[in-house]
C-alpha cells in the first residue's frame, strides 16, 4: 500500500498539468461555473442560519475551558467552510456530471490513445450519468451529515477537524475516481474496491481535494482537477501506467 503513495502525487501533479490542455478546456469551464454558484448560494444560506451558533459554540465550554473559545470557534468556521466546499462539490458535481464525464473520457483518450465512447444515444447517456450520481450522493450524503453534527457539538468539534479531513478525502475520491471506472463499464461498487484495495494510495489523493475546496475561487478548480488526476490514477491502479503516454499541452 506504501507504493500507493507517491502514485498519487504523481497523479495530482499530472492532471494539473493537464487540467489547461486545449483539448479539456472548454469541458472545464461549465464546471467551474456552476461549482462557483452552488458555492456562493451555501455559504449564504449557510451564515444566515448557522453563522449564529458557530459564533457560541465557545461559551458553551465550561468556564476552566474559556480560554479555548477562540480556538474552538476558529476551528469550527473552518469545520464549516469545509464542509460547505465538501458539498459543494457534491451537489455541482451532480449537475456537471455529463462533462466531467466527457472530461474523464477525453482525458484518458489523451493519456492512452483509446476511445471509451459508450454508443449510446444522448438521452440514455444523460439519463445513466445521473443515475449513477445518485448512487454516489447516497453514498456520500449520509456520512457528510453525521460529520456535520458531530462538528456542532462542543468538544466533539475537535474530533471531528481530523475525521472530516479523512472522511471527506475518501468521499471526494471516490466521487472523482469513478468517472473513468463508469466510462469503462464498472459499477460504483467496483470503484468502491479497488480504493479498498489501495486505501493509502486514494486518501493520498483526496485529502489536497479536501483541502483545496476550502479555498475561495480557487476551490471551483478542484472537481475539474480531481476527474482530470482520477483518470491518470485509475489508469494507474489498474495497472496501465504503461499505457501513459506524455502529452503536449
Amino acid at each position: 500500500m506504501l507504493r500507493d503513495l507517491p502514485l498519487a502525487a504523481q497523479a495530482l501533479l499530472r492532471g494539473a498539468g493537464l487540467l489547461f490542455h486545449r483539448e479539456l478546456r472548454w469541458l472545464i469551464l461549465a464546471p467551474l461555473g456552476l461549482m462557483l454558484a452552488v458555492y456562493g448560494a451555501l455559504v449564504f444560506t449557510a451564515l444566515e442560519l448557522l453563522g449564529p451558533t458557530v459564533a457560541g459554540l465557545g461559551t458553551a465550554l465550561p468556564e476552566g475551558l474559556a480560554g479555548l473559545a477562540g480556538i474552538l470557534e476558529l476551528l469550527a468556521w473552518l469545520l464549516l467552510f469545509a464542509l460547505l466546499g465538501i458539498l459543494a462539490l457534491l451537489l455541482s458535481q451532480t449537475l456537471a456530471a455529463p462533462f466531467y464525464s466527457a472530461l474523464a473520457r477525453r482525458t484518458e483518450r489523451l493519456l492512452t490513445g483509446g476511445n471509451q465512447e459508450s454508443g449510446r444515444s444522448l438521452g440514455s447517456e444523460l439519463g445513466a450519468t445521473f443515475k449513477r450520481e445518485l448512487e454516489k450522493l447516497r453514498w456520500s450524503l449520509p456520512r457528510l451529515a453525521v460529520l456535520f453534527g458531530v462538528s456542532l457539538i462542543p468538544g466533539l468539534g475537535l474530533l471531528a477537524a481530523p475525521l472530516t479531513l479523512l472522511l471527506g478525502a475518501w468521499m471526494l475520491a471516490g466521487q472523482f475516481l469513478d468517472f473513468t471506472q463508469e466510462n469503462r463499464g464498472q459499477r460504483f461498487a467496483e470503484t468502491l474496491g479497488l480504493m479498498r484495495r489501495h486505501r493509502l494510495g486514494v486518501l493520498a489523493f483526496g485529502v489536497p481535494l479536501a483541502l483545496g475546496v476550502t479555498l475561495p475561487v480557487l476551490g471551483a478548480l478542484v472537481g475539474a482537477l480531481a476527474v482530470v488526476s482520477g483518470s491518470v490514477l485509475v489508469l494507474t491502479l489498474r495497472g496501465e501506467h504503461g499505457m501513459v503516454a506524455s502529452v503536449d499541452p
